[in-house]
């Protein structure tokens, strides 16, 4: 063991003096190791999301500086490891927008973004970006989300195919308020007044039903590859299905 009290270290790289450079994909820091000793000095703390590394090549005028890509920041850092000062090379405020739901009405209007890695909150009124849930290791990747209302609050749901997991979220805090979980390619998503969920699985080829208290039930199947859906009231759902071009009406109390 060189080096050990990281949360989830995703990359390293060693300079030409032999020194060890780790970047933690979780904590977001960028740390040198002695390999010798195990000493630990950080460099720099960002937003978690580090994914790769590379170091300027030897007797280059950038030989002593690290490159640094964070998919929860959207960007290339350059640290100085001469100086252990950090720059941003170029950055941005989403990663890869999915998704899109917006909740409250006029000047209160907020829009959330299913980023993939991340789920981001945007004011409309003046771009402003805002994490909601960062990037981590046990992150739901969210590529679709919706809104609707869970135990008298305001709340909105996210579904990822990545991961196959549904999740109502507070908006304002990203505290999860409930998760579910091994679903098939869940696509569109829509929320009940009752509180239960409609989930477009599209590598399951159906619509399921989730109860409030969990119990799972097949609203309809036979499609193709389910992709969006959307509600007309609590009796009429819409659902899209792109790899046959169709859109579908389903009876939500009989099924048809």
């Amino acid at each position: 063991v060189v080096a050990d009290g990281f949360e989830w270290p995703t990359a390293v790289e060693i300079d030409d003096r032999g020194l060890l450079y780790v970047l933690d994909f979780d904590g977001g820091t960028v740390t040198r190791v002695n390999k010798e000793t195990g000493e630990k000095t950080q460099l720099a703390s960002l937003e978690s999301g580090l994914d790769n590394i590379a170091i300027g090549p030897p007797g280059h005028v950038h030989a002593n500086k690290l490159y640094v890509s964070s998919i929860g920041g959207n960007g290339i850092y350059e640290i100085d490891t001469a100086t252990d000062t950090l720059r941003t090379v170029v950055a941005g405020d989403l990663t890869a927008p999915g998704g899109v739901a917006t909740l409250g009405t006029g000047t209160d209007t907020r829009i959330y973004i299913a980023d993939m890695f991340s789920l981001r909150e945007i004011n409309p009124a003046d771009g402003n970006v805002r994490t909601v849930t960062p990037v981590s290791g046990s992150s739901a990747y969210p590529t679709t989300v919706t809104h609707g209302r869970f135990e008298w609050r305001d709340v909105v749901v996210t579904a990822s195919w990545f991961t196959g997991r549904v999740q109502i979220l507070d908006p304002e805090t990203g505290t999860v308020l409930r998760n579910e979980s091994r679903f098939s390619g869940p696509r569109g998503i829509a929320m009940l007044t009752d509180g239960s969920l409609l989930v477009a699985e599209s590598t399951g080829q159906r619509i399921i039903r989730v109860n409030a208290d969990g119990e799972r039930t097949t609203v309809a199947e036979g499609f193709a590859f389910p992709s969006g859906l959307a509600l007309a009231g609590d009796t009429i759902a819409y659902v899209s299905d792109s790899t046959s071009g169709t859109v579908s009406s389903i009876d939500l109390t009989t099924g048809a």
